[in-house]
């Protein structure tokens, strides 16, 4: 309770979320842990999530009329902030062999005049990859072998005609979509 009432509510949450029981143990939690729990979820007047997932980013699309997201078994998603629902999606669940969490560092970005999504990946043989949708037919429009390094940030040239990418080792590396 310490954290909740110093307004730590990302403590707060650590916290919880460490007491939730594992898939063959009993639930012991009483309503003083749902209370704290319902406490630290903030004053956001709109929450958007798809059951299961977890969000790991999201970005405005340049309308400012939707939101991408990118959640941590690979589905990256387009919601409509006007109905609150998920309008498309541009890529669905990985297969759950896969230890997605581990493979995706989850980085996303949107073209300047918002047609195009790139967002990167792992797969476990070829290592980093960066795909490319556009927005209005959900359609892959280029598939970006990296290798086996770590992205931290992504980038589309305002002429759509490359892609700077960001990993480990402090190196950019510029690529031809």
């Amino acid at each position: 309770t310490e954290a909740v009432e110093n307004d730590n509510l990302r403590r707060a949450r650590q916290l919880l979320t460490s007491q939730r029981p594992g898939a063959d143990q009993e639930d012991l939690r009483g309503w003083e842990w749902r209370y704290l729990w319902r406490h630290c979820q903030g004053d956001a007047p709109l929450k958007l999530f798809v059951q299961g997932r977890r969000p790991y980013n999201a970005i405005f699309t340049n309308s400012g009329n939707s939101v991408l997201s990118f959640t941590s078994k690979g589905r990256i998603g387009l919601w409509n902030l006007a109905n609150h629902k998920e309008e498309a999606v541009l890529q669905d669940d990985w297969p759950a062999s896969q230890d997605v969490a581990a493979h995706n560092s989850s980085q996303l970005c949107i073209s300047d005049d918002g047609q195009w999504v790139a967002a990167c990946g792992r797969d476990p043989i070829d290592g980093s990859l960066v795909r490319i949708w556009e927005v209005a037919t959900q359609k892959t429009i280029a598939k970006l072998t990296i290798g086996k390094v770590d992205i931290s940030a992504l980038a589309i040239s305002p002429d759509k005609k490359t892609l700077a990418v960001y990993a480990q080792f402090h190196a950019v590396s510029i690529w031809d979509i």
